[in-house]
């Protein structure tokens, strides 16, 4: 493996080029946030496997400007973030830097994660392209996933040409488009390729919009390489496991977030096979090659 009242907040004005850019990005996505919501998409992406709920805000920088229901341990609902939705992202970018000073968030300049990303292909490369694509590849506080799919510059809101992506997930359908000509085979290993790519992430808003950016990237390869949308069956296999790998959990803890866990007797965390139900539950993930659920803890630092 490598690894808010009822009214809508107050917004305070962008004053440079930048933050121009970054809420052009929102208002552009906020005609296919509402297709997603049109089709029951949206409920998909905001699902909890560890919970069999929904994901939660996991932040106050929303609970903080007044935002009723988007409280640090409140779970996240379609019908409100269609209501809010431009608001929450532009509160969300105005906070950035006490995010950063809070929670340690950092965006990384694509440059650098074109680096990063460069230095983990050499560590794959040499397989054959078949083990390439089944190789694990897990992006840990992934935020909105850029390691694994680099669809967006963070720092001025474009998308990125297909053909010029380097995430890893990206350069595992880049292969798959050179090696594949069937399209329902090209299908097969696509689905291959997502259910190998993990990612967690504390903070529910960014999980969200790391668990688009995926889906989203599943359209526009598809549609490059084939010009074609995809079905409802499509659609159903990939939310799955793109809710299966994109997951919300504290990665000091193995929980969900603010979990209550237990310790043994030197105070080191000790989760695994507890039972208390007092206790916050490890969280789950699917093991695609068993076809099994696990607990992350299980193989946390296990290089498995």
């Amino acid at each position: 493996m490598i690894c808010c009242e009822s009214s809508h907040p107050a917004v305070i004005q962008p004053e440079n080029d930048g933050f121009r850019a970054s809420l052009e990005r929102v208002l552009d996505a906020q005609y296919y946030f509402q297709d997603i919501y049109d089709s029951g998409f949206l409920d998909a992406l905001l699902a909890d496997r560890t919970t069999k709920k929904r994901i939660v805000w996991a932040t106050d920088t929303y609970g903080d400007m007044g935002c009723k229901g988007a409280g640090k341990l409140d779970e996240m609902t379609a019908d409100f973030l269609l209501e809010y939705y431009p608001d929450l992202l532009r509160i969300r970018m105005e906070k950035r830097s006490e995010r950063t000073r809070k929670h340690g968030e950092v965006f990384t300049p694509l440059d650098i994660c074109k680096k990063m990303c460069d230095y983990a292909h050499k560590v794959l490369r040499g397989k054959d392209w078949q083990k390439f694509i089944n190789a694990t590849v897990l992006e840990i506080t992934c935020g909105e996933a850029p390691f694994l799919a680099s669809r967006r510059n963070q720092a001025t809101g474009e998308i990125v040409p297909v053909a010029e992506r380097f995430g890893l997930l990206d350069r595992k359908l880049k292969v798959i488009n050179e090696k594949v000509k069937d399209r329902g085979e090209w299908l097969e290993w696509v689905f291959k390729a997502f259910q190998a790519t993990y990612g967690y992430e504390f903070q529910g808003d960014n999980l969200l919009l790391a668990r688009i950016n995926l889906l989203r990237t599943f359209e526009e390869y598809l549609w490059d390489r084939w010009t074609m949308e995809p079905t409802d069956e499509d659609y159903k296999r990939i939310l799955d496991i793109i809710v299966w790998n994109i997951w919300q959990m504290d990665g000091l803890t193995g929980t969900l977030p603010f979990g209550k866990v237990a310790m043994n007797t030197q105070g080191n965390l000790f989760t695994v096979g507890k039972t208390d139900e007092k206790m916050t539950p490890p969280c789950v993930i699917k093991d695609w090659k068993t076809d099994k659920v696990i607990t992350y803890l299980s193989i946390s630092g296990s290089g498995k």
